[in-house]
């Protein structure tokens, strides 16, 4: 997951990632260790094509035959109290065309408001308690 991250902040400038505080004695059981948040961005279908490129460069070369259903597990909420879509790239979506245009329509319902969203951005790389930076964006 590291060099996933890794790719999303080489590629996207305004990438931050996150790393979930544990406390110490309890397990790591969650499937969502990482939080990537993308700065602005050109539009959706870009946002949708970096994180199929990464899994084409990182997941696929790595998979075990066309069987194997190693994938990326992307979960868009509008924010951390609401549910939201999780997208299986490379198990439920196999090819880049079906992927871009669900996850376009998925976060064009979520409809949510740039005021909100970027209220709750700061307010989530304020908050130490629940999310660690992984490392400092390009541009501090």
């Amino acid at each position: 997951m590291e060099s996933v991250l890794d790719f999303l902040e080489t590629h996207h400038a305004e990438t931050r990632t996150f790393r979930k505080v544990v406390p110490f004695g309890q397990p790591r059981a969650d499937a969502f260790q990482f939080l990537a948040v993308l700065g602005v961005i050109g539009s959706v279908a870009s946002v949708a094509s970096l994180l199929w490129d990464a899994y084409e460069k990182l997941v696929v070369p790595k998979k075990d035959g066309e069987k194997e259903n190693a994938g990326l597990m992307i979960s868009v909420a509008p924010n951390e109290h609401r549910i939201g879509k999780l997208f299986w790239i490379g198990g439920t979506y196999k090819t880049r065309e079906a992927f871009v245009k669900e996850f376009g329509t998925v976060l064009a319902e979520l409809d949510a408001d740039e005021e909100d969203y970027s209220a709750a951005v700061d307010q989530l790389m304020a908050d130490s308690r629940k999310w660690l930076p992984r490392s400092r964006s390009k541009n501090d």
